[in-house]
């Protein structure tokens, strides 16, 4: 059944890995040791946990608390923080034999500088029974007490997967990457979002945005035109919009998602889905569709495909949730989209597509080795798909003119 000393250690690595604030959780071969780290803000808080069979001295503790330090900075060398806690904690029958208190204390001097705390935390018997202690220490509500106790009496524990260093590395290097990324601002969504509605107003007071002939004025997907050299038609609809209903539900669209895929990807990485979306989007509806179209729908979704590539990638951070959030938005969209006939489903469509194509090329700005054979890969594969989309396009539409 094993001693509360080990009942202990292991109800409290069982609740810890229960919860979702760790950016990191890294653990020794034979489980004798956790390393969790947390971020609040710029504070960044290291935990150390061992459960201690045998009697350690001095000497030894000294030694695994430079070790914890050390490997701790090879962690936090990643992001922005202007606070550091170590937390130590040994779960012990027998406690740490020699002057403990020397020893730390000389560390502390030694190693911590003005900006980084060190905690001690040696736990006996008496000190785990009832969960007060690890509440104090890792800021417990009553829910993680409870389950502490609980697991305790059970002593039925299942961990997770152990997460090699090298991949718990990496994960932190996103996680960190990606709260420097969330910090900044999404300006180019914003400039988008300036454009459209400039360009609203422009054909507003010189025509109206639902006139026909101002639409084509203004540059929206006529294929006549494109047939007669005018390309550029590819890219223009992007920014106009049929009417203020549809200019606001793209806006607001391209806001609440737009700016997501911008904090993600970055200012370039996001400008370059963002357009070749709105591309591939108008270039698929001038092969399914002679109807003027206009809009960035096929941007925005587009920015869906890109957030669906993260999604479907088994070792980013936040995949099973992007896979959970972004298909039902995905589909219910194309749903509403067949449902409707005025609605360009081949727009919707193509940009899901360019949006998926755009970001297997980009990739993520924080990922460290990137697959450059895949990206060259899908490079091309982009290449021959928009050529094959351009020349069947071209061609269909060659056929309507002749047989109108």
């Amino acid at each position: 059944m094993g001693s509360i000393i080990e009942k202990a250690y292991n109800a409290l690595i069982f609740v810890l890995l229960q919860q979702k604030d760790y950016i990191s959780k890294i653990r020794s071969h034979d489980y004798s040791w956790y390393q969790f780290i947390s971020k609040s803000g710029l504070q960044l808080t290291h935990y150390r946990i061992l459960y201690l069979d045998t009697l350690w001295n001095s000497l030894t503790l000294e030694k695994d608390i430079e070790y914890f330090i050390e490997t701790s900075h090879k962690y936090a060398n990643v992001g922005d923080f202007n606070e550091e806690t170590y937390h130590l904690v040994y779960i012990t029958n027998d406690g740490i034999a020699g002057n403990v208190d020397e020893v730390f204390n000389d560390i502390k001097k030694e190693k911590m500088v003005n900006n980084q705390n060190l905690k001690l935390h040696i736990l006996k018997k008496e000190d785990v029974q009832d969960g007060e202690e690890f509440q104090k220490i890792f800021e417990w509500d009553n829910h993680e007490k409870v389950l502490f106790e609980q697991k305790i009496l059970e002593n039925d524990f299942q961990f997770s997967r152990p997460i090699p260093v090298e991949e718990e590395q990496e994960r932190l290097q996103q996680y960190m990457m990606l709260k420097d990324l969330q910090d900044r601002k999404p300006i180019i969504t914003y400039i988008l979002i300036g454009i459209q509605v400039l360009v609203f107003l422009l054909m507003e007071i010189s025509g109206g945005s639902q006139n026909t002939l101002n639409l084509i004025r203004f540059g929206a997907k006529f294929n006549p035109l494109i047939m007669q050299g005018e390309w550029w038609r590819f890219v223009t609809p992007i920014f106009i919009h049929i009417g203020f209903l549809h200019l606001a539900m793209n806006t607001y669209a391209l806001y609440y998602i737009g700016k997501n895929v911008e904090k993600l990807f970055g200012h370039g990485r996001f400008l370059m889905i963002y357009l070749f979306s709105g591309f591939i989007g108008c270039v698929v509806s001038f092969l399914v569709s002679d109807s003027i179209s206009a809009g960035a729908s096929g941007a925005i979704f587009g920015c869906m495909g890109a957030l669906l590539l993260l999604g479907l990638k088994k070792n980013n951070i936040f995949s099973k949730q992007l896979l959970s959030s972004m298909l039902p938005i995905i589909l219910l969209n194309l749903v509403l989209g067949f449902s409707i006939s005025k609605i360009d489903n081949g727009g919707h469509l193509g940009g899901l597509l360019g949006g998926f194509l755009a970001a297997s090329i980009v990739q993520l700005p924080y990922k460290r080795q990137n697959d450059y054979r895949k990206q060259v890969g899908m490079l091309l594969l982009t290449i021959f798909i928009t050529i094959g989309l351009l020349y069947f396009g071209y061609s269909i539409n060659a056929e309507r003119l002749l047989f109108n």
